[in-house]
């Protein structure tokens, strides 16, 4: 169960790591279907991943998570990221087990594994994918975001660094 969230924190890391060498004003910059400008979007990928890892938790937050501050904070919270899934899916938790969910007073009970699934799907849902929204606002500069692969395999990414596990 933890690969997906090992890829989901190498992914986000990679990008707001990109981000870091694009011009500030371009990190303003909105393009029209996307959620706001390219540091807006990283706050709400990166704040909203750290609301649904407290639900998990159970000491979930009442509050939206914050706006955008620094891509090095957001950096710093990514990573924090990374090791909290890990912490949280060992052992795997129970899809099944109701846990407390909501912002702002509207709180209800939801599965567990919904709420897990949101934390995958929420960076990598059509329309609403890290690349493809980067990519939507950096094409008309000529800036490349990072690749989108898969990181299984590659050096670079989380994974076996190139092994595959034989065919059965």
């Amino acid at each position: 169960m933890i690969e997906p969230f090992r890829h989901n924190s190498w992914a986000t890391i990679r990008l707001v790591e990109f981000c870091r060498d694009l011009d500030p004003a371009l990190l303003d910059t909105s393009a029209v279907g996307t959620y706001g400008p390219v540091k807006e979007t990283l706050a709400h990928v990166v704040g909203w991943e750290e609301v649904l890892a407290a639900a998990i938790e159970g000491s979930g937050s009442q509050d939206a998570p914050p706006q955008f501050s620094t891509l090095d904070d957001l950096v710093e919270r990514t990573r924090w990221l990374a090791e909290r899934w890990e912490r949280l899916l060992e052992p795997e938790p129970h899809a099944e087990r109701l846990i407390e969910f909501g912002v702002t007073g509207d709180r209800r009970l939801v599965r567990a594994g919904t709420v897990l699934a949101q934390v995958v799907h929420h960076g990598t849902a059509p329309g609403w994918s890290r690349t493809p929204n980067a990519a939507a606002r950096t094409r008309s500069r000529r800036v490349s975001p990072p690749g989108s692969r898969s990181p299984c395999g590659r050096p670079d990414g989380p994974g076996r660094s190139g092994t595959r596990a034989p065919a059965r």
